[in-house]
C-alpha cells in the first residue's frame, strides 16, 4: 500500500525516535553493569563518573538542539469594552 510522502516522513521520524530510545536504555543498562563492577574501586569509580558526566552532556546537548521551542501561548484579547451609557 503506498503512503503519502508526509507519512513517510512521519515514519521515518518515529524508527529514528525508536531507534535513539533503544540506545539510550542500552547505555543506562551497561552504565548499571558497571557501576556493580567498579563498586569498591575508587579510582575505576572516578574514571566512569567523568564518563557518565561527558555523555550526559552529549545526551543534553542532542536534546536542546532536536527538540523544538514550545509554542508561544495564543495572545490574550483584551476584554470587550461595556458599551457606553446614554447621556440624558
Amino acid at each position: 500500500m503506498a503512503t503519502s510522502p508526509e507519512m513517510d516522513a512521519l515514519i521515518s521520524v518515529v524508527r529514528e525516535n525508536l531507534s535513539l530510545d533503544d540506545s539510550v536504555l542500552t547505555f543506562l543498562d551497561g552504565l548499571a553493569a558497571q557501576m556493580e563492577k567498579v563498586a569498591g574501586d575508587k579510582a575505576a569509580s572516578i574514571e566512569l563518573a567523568d564518563t557518565v558526566r561527558a555523555k550526559s552532556a552529549r545526551i543534553a546537548e542532542a536534546l536542546a538542539a532536536n527538540t523544538p521551542p514550545p509554542a508561544e501561548p495564543p495572545a490574550e484579547e483584551p476584554p470587550a469594552e461595556p458599551p457606553a451609557e446614554p447621556t440624558p
